[in-house]
């Protein structure tokens, strides 16, 4: 029990900004109006300086380093205000399309809440994160760096000008998709246990992790990992920034069942451009030299059913006749409250927070032969499982509690705040410090930040012994705590900064990438954050990321208690239970996405020989994409 007290308690913070969206979803599960689709008209503003607006737009703009919760309160309140002074826009109904959501689903206030004016918790993450993606979109198709180019060579000739430009921003952005959400592997649906209570529920609203929703777009953004739905759906997120619309493909599927996701398919002129993240490479044609469209696929039956699944192989042309768009229409970004707001963000703030699924579908249909669409289920089912994930940690669930230590650990961001500054600044392009008024310090960059966050090997290795560094690094023993858990303490936050260094060693060799100093990400990927599990780490030259063993005997352990050092910390040896079988800190956590961006920094230095030799060794979860890879390289 008292295992558990601990846990949750390294969870608390967390906790409370689920309980902040968990409180809204509860909240909100009355009944609301059924409305037809029509176009989002043109807002006409009463007022074009509304303090509140400003207020709450402030506090958005702040909230990279701001208290979440007490943030959400200020905002809302100044959002509601300014909101009081707005007639609801009389065109404006909600989108048909939410009737293709399940009865589960839509017969919940967080589907009904989408005519409503007033702002609720879930709007602040989602401008917080809309933020995030409108920085991205902005700086990554501002530059022509190496290694943002690598598929313009594949790009086919395009007459529309137009056409070209978008082909060539989402190919950015596809790359920075791939290169920066390291790829996890796609969890089955869970099956619903049989001795289950109460009303029908589904998987996501028991808390049962599945595909697609187990992250959110905040854990996929801050933490780096994501499987290959979400991956495509920060894709389509970000492509929408630039204007450019982005669907998924679902595979025919029988009445009741649900459309499993084939390929991410961009909408550019009269074409569909396809893309594979599970194998994070865009979809070529037979020979290897343009990326493919739908149509064309359509013309080459015998190549095109290779790219279906065994079971969808033998009637290709039913298959590509049955198509159904995914289209991802967050319940935020469809709400009438979203509709008014866009119309008075300007300047920076300027970032496109609505979707007209609608529109979509008829795209769709009139334009590329896809008759069916519906909204893409994952983001609400999300919600779902936020709310059930919540439930459980605060009722100690073992399995909870495991959950969110293995896929979205954020106490590393609060044991190491500057880790979390850091990354922000590095999804806004803001790599280096300001230095726009001479002789004045500005704000700190990405860079500096997470060198901030890199404690010395030494002190990491002195800590559990040393009371001098413990108090260099502000960690003073509390009167009347046994020496049994003080040590226990030391050894946890011992193995937070040997993990907070492995993070920030990989985000400074991906700013140096992002910033086209190769060499400098070629070292640091190699010396600082990928881990040789042939080479002990002691005698592996500079790899600072993993702190050497200290052999040496602590002769102030009382008796009894295990000494322990920096290895036992990274095998994932147990100071009560032994070795355990977990030893996945005996790699880096970004190995796999450490290997390929090393890869690709040597493909921008033109030496394919050394990324060909990594890519076609791939062990990741991309393995298959990147070993397709290599062979395009050679050839």
């Amino acid at each position: 029990m008292n295992n558990f007290i601990k846990k949750y308690n390294k969870y608390k913070k967390l906790l409370l900004i689920i309980l902040t969206f968990t409180c809204f979803i509860l909240f909100y599960v009355l009944s609301g109006r059924d409305r037809t689709q029509v176009t989002v008209a043109e807002i006409r503003p009463r007022e074009t300086n509304s303090d509140h607006l400003q207020q709450a737009l402030q506090v958005i703009d702040e909230l990279d380093v701001a208290d979440f919760n007490q943030a959400t309160t200020t905002s809302i309140f100044n959002f509601n205000l300014w909101s009081k002074l707005h007639d609801d826009d009389p065109q404006w109904v909600t989108p048909s399309l939410i009737n293709t959501v399940p009865t589960a689903l839509a017969n919940t206030g967080l589907v009904q809440a989408i005519g409503g004016k007033l702002f609720i918790p879930l709007d602040i993450n989602y401008l917080h994160e809309t933020s995030w993606l409108h920085a991205i979109a902005q700086w990554v198709v501002a530059d022509d760096l190496p290694h943002r180019t690598l598929w313009e060579s594949y790009k086919p000739v395009l007459a529309d000008e137009v056409a070209s430009e978008e082909l060539t921003k989402v190919l950015k952005l596809f790359d920075w998709t791939v290169r920066n959400i390291q790829l996890a592997p796609l969890l089955d649906y869970p099956t619903i246990p049989a001795n289950t209570e109460g009303p029908v529920k589904t998987v996501s609203q028991l808390g049962l992790p599945g595909p697609g929703y187990s992250r959110t777009n905040r854990d996929v953004l801050s933490l780096g990992v994501g499987d290959w739905w979400q991956r495509a759906r920060i894709f389509v997120l970000l492509a929408r920034q630039q204007g450019i619309d982005v669907v998924l493909l679902g595979l025919p599927a029988e009445f009741g069942k649900t459309n499993q996701p084939w390929l991410t398919a961009a909408i550019i002129g009269k074409e569909l451009y396809l893309f594979d993240f599970k194998k994070g490479l865009p979809v070529l044609n037979a020979a290897r030299t343009e990326i493919v469209t739908l149509n064309q696929l359509k013309a080459d039956v015998d190549f095109g059913r290779t790219l279906f699944p065994v079971a969808h192989q033998q009637q290709p042309q039913e298959t590509f006749e049955g198509l159904v768009g995914l289209i991802e229409a967050d319940v935020v970004a469809v709400s009438h409250r979203m509709a008014i707001l866009e119309k008075y963000l300007t300047g920076e703030r300027q970032m496109v927070l609505t979707v007209a699924p609608s529109i979509i579908s008829l795209r769709l249909r009139t334009e590329h032969q896809i008759n069916r669409s519906k909204i893409w289920l994952p983001i609400y089912e999300g919600y779902f499982f936020e709310a059930a994930l919540h439930e459980k940690l605060v009722a100690q669930d073992a399995s909870a509690l495991e959950f969110v230590n293995s896929t979205r650990d954020h106490s590393l961001f609060h044991e190491v705040p500057q880790l979390l500054e850091g990354r922000f600044k590095l999804l806004r392009g803001i790599f280096d410090d300001d230095e726009a008024n001479l002789g004045v310090k500005g704000e700190n960059g990405a860079k500096t930040l997470m060198m901030a966050s890199r404690i010395p090997t030494k002190l990491i290795e002195g800590l559990l012994e040393n009371e001098g560094i413990q108090q260099s690094l502000g960690l003073l023993k509390p009167s009347g705590t046994p020496n049994l858990l003080w040590r226990q303490i030391l050894v946890n936050k011992q193995h937070t900064f040997v993990r907070a260094k492995d993070y920030a060693s990989f985000c400074i060799a991906m700013i140096h990438m992002e910033q086209g100093h190769y060499h400098d990400a070629i070292e640091w990927f190699e010396r600082r954050t990928i881990i040789n599990t042939n080479e002990g780490a002691a005698n592996a030259e500079g790899k600072e990321a993993t702190p050497a063993v200290n052999a040496a005997a602590n002769k102030n352990v009382p008796v009894g208690q295990p000494t322990v050092n920096i290895q036992d910390i990274l095998s994932g040896n147990s100071l009560t239970h032994g070795v355990t079988e977990d030893i996945s800190l005996t790699r880096s956590a970004f190995q796999d996405l450490a290997l390929y961006n090393l890869a690709r920094c040597y493909v921008a230095l033109d030496q394919q020989a050394a990324a060909v030799e990594l890519l076609q060794d791939s062990e990741s979860e991309q393995q298959t994409g990147d070993r397709q890879l290599s062979k395009l390289l050679r050839e």
